[in-house]
């Protein structure tokens, strides 16, 4: 969807507070810029939930 808009993801996180129950949020940074976007694929998106999950 994000592409549809014209947008290209340059960075992806998450917060580091986790919510009341545990949970997780992820963060994506976005601009309308392709240079220097990220090739998202599952083995980028597999190392930041690790990460998350890891802490």
């Amino acid at each position: 969807v994000a592409h549809d808009c014209g947008l290209y993801i340059h960075g992806l996180t998450f917060s580091p507070i986790k919510g009341m129950e545990g949970n997780i949020e992820f963060l994506g940074y976005f601009k309308k810029y392709e240079e220097g976007a990220l090739a998202i694929d599952d083995a980028l998106i597999d190392s930041v939930v690790a990460e998350a999950h890891s802490l």
